[in-house]
Parts: structure tokens; C-alpha cells; sequence
């Protein structure tokens, strides 16, 4: 038995509950504490050591798990696996031009002027992407 990957997987499972929010004391106080209004991987590490050891597996994490949008808070738009798309692979141009390339999805999406969220003057190319970004949010429940 590999003890390091059996560790790395029971660590992963608590990942999983901090991501998806459980209700659990711990992961509310985590919450509260850290990462009011940031994506947690895309944050400075932060909390005790023991946290920050499992935070670490969020790269393993990521990697075998697909973001399913719900509030958004804790998904990186540009970065994290949405709708079995990269955002920042899948709208190249636009990336270049955003001016929080860490953002998190429920910031993006609660932006009341979408455009606000990007550097302009921006190519055509960019804004074409820009276009295929806002039909996206319409599309978004």
C-alpha cells in the first residue's frame, strides 16, 4: 500500500468539502476567515500549517474535477475547468486584457458593467471574444 497517495486522497476528500462549502464548522470558519472574497488557489497561503499542506492539493484536485457553477466564489473564471472549458485558453484575446486575471467567477458575473473588467482600448479579436463572453453570462443560470 503507497501511504503517501492514500494520504494525498484523504486529504483530497476534505479539499472537496471545503470547495463545495459544506456546513461544517471548520470550513465555515476557514471561509470566514481566509476567503471572504477570493478564490482560494489563486489567494496567498494563508492558516496554519496543516491547511496549508492540503491547500497545496488543489493542483491534484483540479485535475480530476470539473466546476459546476453555482454562486461562483470559490471558481477562478479564467483558470478553473467551467462548462468543460479553460476560459483563459478558450478566449485567448480577452485574457490579455483582463484587469484581474484572478477573478472569480461570481465577481465577474455580478459586474454591472461587464466591460469594466478590461483594459481597452482592446483588438478586434478581443472584443469579438468580449461579445462571446456576455452571450455566455445571458446564458448562465
Amino acid at each position: 500500500m503507497n501511504l503517501s497517495l492514500q494520504n494525498d486522497a484523504l486529504l483530497i476528500k476534505q479539499l472537496d468539502k471545503f470547495y463545495r462549502k459544506e456546513n461544517i464548522q471548520w470550513i465555515k470558519l476557514i471561509w470566514q476567515k481566509y476567503y471572504v472574497d477570493i478564490v482560494p488557489h489563486l489567494a496567498r497561503e494563508k492558516g496554519s500549517f496543516w491547511w496549508k499542506d492540503i491547500l497545496r492539493l488543489h493542483v491534484k484536485y483540479r485535475g480530476i474535477t470539473h466546476c459546476i457553477p453555482n454562486k461562483g466564489h470559490a471558481i477562478s473564471f479564467l483558470d478553473d475547468l467551467i462548462d468543460g472549458r479553460i476560459h483563459s485558453q478558450s478566449l485567448p484575446s480577452l485574457f490579455q486584457y483582463a484587469k484581474n486575471p484572478k477573478i472569480s467567477l461570481w465577481k465577474l458575473r455580478n459586474e454591472e458593467l461587464l466591460l469594466d473588467c478590461f483594459n481597452i482600448p482592446m483588438s478586434r479579436q478581443a472584443y469579438d471574444e468580449f461579445l462571446v463572453l456576455q452571450q455566455y453570462f445571458s446564458q448562465l443560470q
